[in-house]
């Protein structure tokens, strides 16, 4: 191996186990992004 090598197998676990945060924020606030997004659009 040389001076620059990468070890991909663990650069991918990371960027997996990365985005884990992300998308659990996600599910757990995605009914008040929808109200959101519908209360934005509705007209009175």
């Amino acid at each position: 191996m040389g001076q620059h090598a990468y070890e991909w197998n663990e650069m991918m676990a990371m960027s997996i186990l990365g985005t884990f945060p992300v998308l659990i924020m996600y599910m757990v606030a995605q009914r008040y992004f929808l109200e959101g997004l519908t209360a934005g659009s509705v007209k009175n």
